[in-house]
């Protein structure tokens, strides 16, 4: 039985028995996710150096307020807003299985506590990060949610093919050992690196590693031709390489290897695989690290990672991180430090703040919230990653513990990151493709469970 619906038009039944509106304007859910792709956007085209290189001072110590949040974040801002005005409660009626919106908003909640916690102990200086790294993928986690799973399919394919031009751009940058947007730009106390890395479109070498290696099971569940999949993970890895990142080329390549035979003696064991199911992937593997390995050969790709695997300035910095804490006394262990402060503390450890960093965000975190605010930090980043657990199907919980190892050996969630937002949305996207592929039944079920009530029809 259909009904009719002021301003929205008819309501009819589809094939699989839910609701469609049929309706000649852009319902109120829509704008939503043309918002959060376009925020998605935004946040994968414009690093902090290209926003600079467009007098925007995102990342630099001088400028306006406005301008240290990112364009990205407004725009997802602005998506929150949209989601609100079409459900009369800001959290759904119905919460997927195991309370994972409970765990995103206890996340939610912690960060923000956190936020207000430091301004109120040290000042706004030094603090927009929370809003762009912490905030926003809490925020993206919550619209997903509400999202059918056709928009989110629909995303986490948009997401890619921006991770694959990032990708071409860095394959591109390396050939003609330039960059296409310099890094120093806004800056002079940047020290030339003696190994060249690509920076492509999300700026820093080591952000580009760490957010490829997160999203290549993702690609592996993506309902494209077996070609297809193939060459984008041979484009992302070859870009991987690239950029230089050793942790995320060495310790990704364990633990997805490691995942990929414990996947396929799963799979031979459950029967799923035949003999020449099997045959065929590893042809198709060794294919794939045939080419690498030629590019490896005749470009010097990868110098940075193969080239010299001892212990080094890079290796040695991890350690200094911990070093800070020696010099922390008396109630600064409850309060923490303000970011001068803690950049003082940095170079008396022995880090140079040129090209260095405290490059562990727990350790950073500590000394920027003391003891009252880092429990509330950890609290909330262990339910953002129990609701990423919950979501996510094979391969893409391999990706999960691997992010939060790699982003634990730098600064990534105490500076200005997309890495937190590109693990969300890759989470939820792949989880439709899996469900669709492994288990209709809880695919159809899931279906529509944080979709909007037409109007009229709120509850």
């Amino acid at each position: 039985m259909t009904s009719e619906h002021p301003g929205q038009g008819a309501a009819c039944p589809s094939g699989d028995g839910s609701v469609l509106l049929q309706s000649p304007v852009l319902q109120r859910d829509d704008v939503t996710y043309w918002l959060v792709a376009a925020s998605i956007t935004l946040y994968a085209t414009l690093s902090a150096p290209a926003l600079a290189s467009l007098g925007i001072p995102y990342d630099l110590p001088t400028g306006p307020v406005v301008a240290k949040f990112h364009p990205g974040g407004y725009v997802m801002g602005l998506a929150a807003i949209a989601a609100l005005s079409a459900w009369r409660a800001p959290l759904p009626g119905r919460a997927r299985p195991g309370g994972v919106v409970l765990a995103i908003a206890t996340y939610l909640g912690c960060m923000l506590f956190d936020l207000a916690w430091a301004v109120s102990q040290h000042g706004a200086a030094g603090m927009a990060f929370y809003f762009d790294t912490l905030i926003v993928p809490g925020v993206a986690a919550l619209l997903l949610l509400r999202m059918s799973d056709a928009d989110r399919a629909r995303l986490l394919h948009w997401m890619i093919v921006l991770l694959l031009v990032n990708a071409a751009i860095a394959l591109g940058e390396f050939a003609v050992q330039s960059r296409l947007v310099p890094l120093d730009i806004g800056r002079d106390d940047v020290v030339p690196e003696e190994v060249f890395r690509s920076s492509a479109l999300l700026g820093h070498p080591l952000a580009n590693a760490l957010v490829t290696i997160t999203i290549l099971p993702a690609v592996l569940l993506l309902p494209w031709p077996p070609l297809g999949k193939a060459g984008a993970l041979v484009l992302l890895v070859l870009a991987l390489l690239s950029f230089g990142g050793r942790s995320s080329v060495l310790v990704g390549g364990i633990i997805y290897g490691l995942a990929g035979a414990i996947e396929g003696v799963r799979h031979v064991i459950a029967g799923r695989l035949g003999y020449r199911q099997l045959l065929g992937g590893l042809v198709v593997l060794c294919a794939g690290l045939g080419i690498v390995l030629s590019a490896v050969a005749l470009t010097g790709l990868g110098e940075r990672i193969y080239g010299d695997l001892s212990w080094d300035n890079s290796a040695q910095v991890r350690l200094l991180a911990f070093h800070t804490l020696d010099f922390v006394h008396g109630t600064q262990w409850w309060t923490g430090y303000s970011v001068p402060d803690i950049a003082r503390l940095a170079e008396r450890a022995g880090i140079d703040l040129r090209y260095e960093a405290i490059e562990n965000f727990w350790v950073y975190q500590l000394l920027l919230l003391g003891i009252t605010g880092v429990v509330p930090f950890i609290l909330g980043i262990a339910a953002l990653m129990w609701s990423l657990w919950k979501i996510a199907r094979p391969p893409m919980t391999f990706a999960i513990p691997l992010y939060l190892l790699l982003a634990s050996s730098a600064n990534t969630l105490s500076s200005k990151s997309v890495s937190l937002l590109v693990l969300v949305v890759a989470v939820h996207g792949s989880a439709v493709f899996a469900r669709g592929r492994n288990d209709p039944a809880s695919a159809a079920s899931d279906e529509h469970v944080l979709a909007p009530a037409p109007s009229g029809e709120r509850s």
